[in-house]
C-alpha cells in the first residue's frame, strides 16, 4: 500500500506508520523530502520489498512476492507541480526501463500532468506542450497505461459548474514483460473520500479471481457466453487442401473481391488459402476487441512457408527476441532526444531535395513527385541507419540494390507457395533470385563491418552520433544467448529501410496530390505556415511544428482517407478465441482492413472526403491523440494506418514527424499546381502498398528564395 502526499514530518513517521500499519514494515523519501511526499507499507510475511533508488518524486522498489516466488518491479511516483522538475522524474523512469527489459513493472501514483487534452476538462487550456513530455517519457520508456475502470478524472477541485477543473493526474503504467505475467490485471479508481485524488485499487489475479472481484463482469461473461457460437467466422465455398480456389495470392489484390465478401458474409468472414484459415476484418469494434481487449491473443504472427520466422520487427514470432528487437530500436534510435540528434540529417535531405525541385521548377517541366519523394526518404533512413557521413554515392549504389531486390520480391512470394516443388521446376528463377540477394548483402555488410570499426576505435568522437547498424553490436539472442549475425543484421536493415520508405513516400503523394486538388486547403496551410515561420527566407523547422494544428490535421487526414497499405501485416492466433460471435481458431491467419476501418460512416461523417477540419475539434488538438486510440488501454478506435495493439509500428511517431517536416517545406517553399489545373487523378492502383494509378505530376512556382 503507498500513500502519497503525506505531509508527514520525519520525526512522525514511524508513529504514523504503525497506527496505519501496525505489524507491518514501510519505507519512504523523507530523505529527498522533509515533509514525507511518498510512504509505501508492506506485510513482510507475503512480500519482501528492496528499495531500489529514490528521490523526491519516486521510490523504485523490487518486490518478491513470497507465496508465488517471483519478482516484480514497482515505483511509486508522485510528481512535482514545477514541469521543470518533473523532466528529472522523465529521464529516471526512462533509464529505469532499460533495466526492467526483462521484469514486470508497474508504475504507479500521482504524475501531476496528463498525457493528451482529452484528460482534462475546465480551467484553462494546458495545450500540448503540458502533455507531451508524459507522452515521450511512456513512448521513450515503451509504456502503456493499465487497463482500468472507474473514474478517468481522477482528481477535481471540488468545485461545481463553470468553476470545476478535473483531470486525469493518477495513472497506472505498465510494461510488456507485466502483461505477459498479468494479462488480466486492471486498475479500479474509485470515489474520491478524504483525498480529491481517487484512490487506485490494482488487481493482479487471474480471470476468475477477476470475475469474482468483478460480478457484473461475471453475469456479462456468462450471458455472452451462452449466445456466441462456435461456428468460425462465414465464407465462400472452400475444398479441403485446395481452399478457396480461384483466389489471387496477394492480399493487395483481394481487396475489390474482398469488398464483395464483405457485403454479402458481413464485416467478418473467412477465406482458405490451402489448409490454413484466413480471417478478415473490416470492422473497427472487432478490431478494437482483438488487438486492445485480447492483445496477447493476436499477438503472433504466422511464420514463413518454410515453417521459420525471421528475426525481424515486423516478421519474429511474439516472443522474447521480438521485445529486444523492438526495444532496441525504439529507445536507441526513436526516441525524442535521439530523434533530435538527426536534425541536421533531415536539414541535408531537405536542402537536397528543394534544389531538385528548384532547379525542375525554373526550367517549366512539369515535376514527378513521387521520385523524389522515395528518394529522399531513403537517402534520410539510410544516414540514420549507416551514419552521417555516408556519401550521396554510396547511397545510390544502396538504393539501386534495394531497387532491384524489391522487384523480386513478387518472384519470392509466387516461388515460397510451394518451394520444395520450385526448387525442383524453377532452378533459375531460384537462381537469379539468390543472386539479387547476394549482392544486396555485399553492399550493406561492408557499411555495417565499416561503423563496428568506427565504434571499436572511437574514430570522429567529436561528432559521434548514434546510428541503427551501432545498436547490434550488444544485441543477443536471447532464445540461443548469441549475437546478432551478419545475415540477421542486414534483414534488420532492410526493414528498417523498406518498412519508412515506401509508406511514407506514398502517404507524402497523396497528401501533396489532396493539396493540389484542393487549393484552399493548401492556401490555410501555407497561411498556418507563415504565422509561425520567422525567416522568411529560411525552412520551416521541428521546433515550429508543435504551433500548427492544421498542419497536424492535414496529416492524420491524409493517413486516414489514404493509408499506404490497405491491409495490416498478418497476425496469428494463440489459442481458440470468441469474437463477435464467431470462434477464431488457434494458428488461423488475422487480417485487419485498415482503410475500411478508417472510412467507417459511423466514426467519421462523409468519410470518402478529404477534409481536414474533422481533427481540430477540440477533444482531437494533440497530435497522437487519434492514433494512440490503435494502442492498449484505448476506449475506441476510429483509424490505424499504423497497425493497433502490440505489433502497432513502432515507428509510427517518426513517420509523422517526417510528413509533418517535409510536407510543411513543400507548401512554406512552394505553390503547387496540377498540370492542366486542379483536376487531378485520384484512382488508386493496388501493389505492395496503395499507391496512385498515375504518379502525381506538378508544377511548382516557388514562394520563397532559398539560400
Amino acid at each position: 500500500m503507498a500513500i502519497l502526499e503525506t505531509k508527514v514530518r520525519s520525526t512522525n513517521v514511524n508513529r504514523v506508520c504503525f497506527s496505519i500499519w501496525e505489524g507491518w514494515e514501510h519505507c519512504s523519501n523523507m530523505s529527498d523530502a522533509s515533509i514525507g511526499r511518498i510512504l509505501i507499507g508492506w506485510n513482510k510475511a507475503t512480500i519482501r520489498l528492496n528499495v531500489i533508488a529514490d528521490d523526491s518524486q519516486y521510490i523504485h522498489c523490487d518486490v518478491k512476492l513470497v507465496k508465488e516466488n517471483s519478482s516484480i518491479g514497482l515505483t511509486i511516483v508522485y510528481g512535482s507541480n514545477n514541469p521543470m522538475e518533473r523532466k528529472v522524474l522523465w529521464r529516471n523512469l526512462i533509464n529505469q526501463a532499460h533495466m526492467m527489459q526483462n521484469t514486470p513493472w508497474i508504475i504507479l501514483g500521482d504524475f501531476n500532468t496528463i498525457k493528451h487534452p482529452l484528460e482534462k476538462v475546465g480551467g484553462a487550456d494546458w495545450g500540448n506542450y503540458y502533455c507531451e513530455d508524459l507522452s515521450n517519457c511512456m513512448r521513450d520508456a515503451e509504456l502503456e497505461d493499465l487497463r482500468f475502470m472507474g473514474h478517468l478524472l481522477t482528481w477535481s477541485n471540488c468545485s461545481e459548474g463553470a468553476r470545476r477543473i478535473a483531470c486525469k493526474l493518477d495513472r497506472a503504467l505498465i510494461n510488456d514483460s507485466w502483461k505477459d505475467l498479468f494479462p488480466n490485471a486492471m486498475a479500479h479508481f474509485f470515489n474520491p473520500s478524504i483525498s480529491n485524488h481517487s484512490p487506485c485499487l490494482v488487481r493482479v489475479g487471474t480471470i476468475e479471481d477477476s470475475l469474482i472481484s468483478f460480478p457484473a463482469l461475471l453475469i456479462k461473461f456468462i450471458y455472452n457466453t451462452k449466445k456466441l457460437s462456435p461456428n468460425p467466422p462465414p465464407g465462400p465455398l472452400s475444398f479441403p487442401i485446395f481452399g478457396n480456389l480461384l483466389l489471387p495470392c496477394k492480399v493487395a489484390k483481394l481487396e475489390p473481391i474482398l469488398l464483395k465478401l464483405h457485403a454479402k458474409f458481413g464485416r467478418i468472414l473467412t477465406l482458405h488459402f490451402g489448409c490454413t484459415p484466413s480471417i478478415f476484418i473490416a470492422d473497427r469494434t472487432l478490431a478494437h476487441q482483438a488487438l486492445i481487449q485480447n492483445g496477447t491473443i493476436f499477438a503472433d504472427r504466422p511464420p514463413g512457408p518454410d515453417g521459420r520466422y525471421k528475426n525481424t520487427i515486423s516478421s519474429a514470432a511474439y516472443s522474447p527476441t521480438w521485445r529486444l528487437l523492438r526495444r532496441n530500436l525504439t529507445s536507441q534510435i526513436l526516441n525524442s532526444s535521439q530523434v533530435k540528434s538527426y536534425s541536421h540529417i533531415r536539414k541535408r535531405v531537405l536542402r537536397n531535395l528543394l534544389e531538385c525541385m528548384k532547379s525542375q521548377s525554373s526550367s517549366c517541366d512539369s515535376v514527378p513527385a513521387i521520385e523524389y519523394f522515395q528518394y529522399s526518404m531513403f537517402s534520410l533512413l539510410v544516414l540514420m541507419c549507416f551514419g552521417d557521413n555516408i556519401e550521396e554515392k554510396q547511397i545510390k549504389e544502396i538504393k539501386g540494390a534495394h531497387d532491384r531486390l524489391m522487384l523480386s520480391v513478387g518472384r519470392v512470394n509466387t516461388l515460397n507457395m510451394w518451394p520444395r516443388v520450385t526448387r525442383i521446376f524453377f532452378r533459375k528463377q531460384w537462381k537469379e533470385l539468390f543472386v539479387v540477394r547476394q549482392q544486396y548483402k555485399d553492399s550493406m555488410i561492408p557499411l555495417i563491418r565499416e561503423r563496428e570499426k568506427v565504434k571499436e576505435n572511437n574514430l570522429r568522437k567529436d561528432k559521434y552520433v548514434l546510428c541503427y547498424v551501432d545498436t547490434f553490436s550488444g544485441l543477443r539472442i536471447p532464445e540461443d544467448n548469441r549475437k546478432l549475425t551478419e545475415d540477421e543484421m542486414v534483414d534488420l536493415c532492410f526493414e528498417f529501410l523498406n518498412g519508412g520508405t515506401d509508406t511514407t513516400s506514398a502517404a507524402w503523394e497523396w497528401i501533396m496530390a489532396n493539396l493540389v486538388k484542393y487549393p484552399h486547403i493548401q492556401e490555410k496551410l501555407y497561411m498556418e505556415i507563415k504565422g509561425v515561420v520567422r525567416d522568411r527566407q529560411g525552412i520551416l523547422k521541428v521546433e515550429n511544428l508543435q504551433k500548427m494544428s492544421y498542419l497536424k490535421a492535414v496529416i492524420l487526414e491524409g493517413l486516414r482517407r489514404h493509408p499506404p497499405s490497405h491491409f495490416s501485416l498478418p497476425h496469428a492466433v494463440t489459442e481458440d478465441v470468441i469474437l463477435g460471435g464467431f470462434l477464431v481458431p488457434k494458428n488461423a491467419t488475422v487480417n485487419f482492413f485498415i482503410a475500411e476501418i478508417g472510412w467507417d460512416p459511423e466514426a467519421w461523417e462523409d468519410p470518402m472526403a478529404f477534409k481536414p477540419e474533422r481533427f481540430l475539434s477540440s477533444h482531437m488538438n494533440n497530435r497522437e491523440e487519434i492514433l494512440l486510440n490503435a494502442k492498449e488501454g484505448s476506449i475506441e478506435m476510429k483509424m490505424m494506418p499504423f497497425g493497433a495493439g502490440r505489433r502497432i509500428c513502432p515507428g509510427y511517431a517518426l513517420a509523422i514527424l517526417h510528413l509533418e517536416y517535409f510536407v510543411g517545406n513543400m507548401v512554406w517553399h512552394f505553390e503547387w499546381k496540377g498540370v492542366g489545373g486542379n483536376e487531378i487523378d485520384m484512382e488508386e492502383k493496388q501493389e505492395v502498398l496503395t499507391v496512385k494509378k498515375n504518379p502525381l505530376k506538378v508544377l511548382l512556382c516557388p514562394r520563397i528564395k532559398f539560400n
